[in-house]
């Protein structure tokens, strides 16, 4: 309780205790006030950097999803084309009927016949194994499984396998011949040129 003067009257001194309990009773709001503004600035930064937080999150998120939808529409593209490749060529194997080469025609023809069936399975083959890896990720085939195929290879006869490794290494021969001209053309023309 503030220190009153004896000479004030009664009524000037519970006018001056109302005036100090109105100034109070200002200075706790004035208090209030200061706090609700602080928590409120405090609020206004948490949500500040919670939205960059989150906006950067989910930019990234979105560039990651966007990037992952293009992918598994390429893959899906890519699967797509692999199935239609398996079914034509399914369809081109089932197309070729052995019975019709047992008929009394002539060798020839049924020659030319069995060369276009075997053409048929060594292309479905071929497309097979360049698919693989890809039925390989869904479990369903091992990425080496139909390399047996290829040990067929080993029943050519040797002069097939020599005409296939002399045409193999027919471009390699001929560079070499023709680096080996260009040298001792090079060596002649020097010797020529030093007197």
């Amino acid at each position: 309780m503030p220190h009153m003067d004896p000479n004030m009257d009664e009524s000037d001194q519970k006018a001056l205790q109302e005036r100090l309990n109105e100034l109070r009773r200002q200075t706790d709001e004035i208090e209030h006030r200061k706090r609700a503004i602080d928590e409120l600035k405090s609020k206004e930064k948490e949500f500040e950097e919670g939205r960059r937080t989150v906006l950067e999150k989910l930019e990234r998120g979105l560039v990651i999803l966007e990037n992952q939808e293009f992918e598994a529409k390429r893959e899906a593209e890519q699967l797509r084309q692999i199935r239609e490749a398996f079914n034509e060529q399914l369809q081109q194997i089932r197309e070729v009927d052995p019975n019709e080469w047992k008929g009394g025609r002539d060798t020839q023809s049924v020659q030319a016949e069995v060369t276009r069936a075997l053409a048929r399975v060594d292309q479905a083959h071929a497309i097979y194994t360049q698919a693989r890896s890809r039925l390989a990720k869904f479990g369903e085939v091992e990425a080496t499984e139909g390399d047996e195929y290829l040990d067929g290879a080993s029943e050519k006869s040797f002069v097939t396998l020599m005409k296939e490794g002399f045409a193999f290494t027919l471009p390699l021969m001929l560079f070499a011949t023709a680096a080996l001209f260009i040298f001792i053309l090079i060596q002649k023309l020097s010797a020529a040129a030093t007197p």
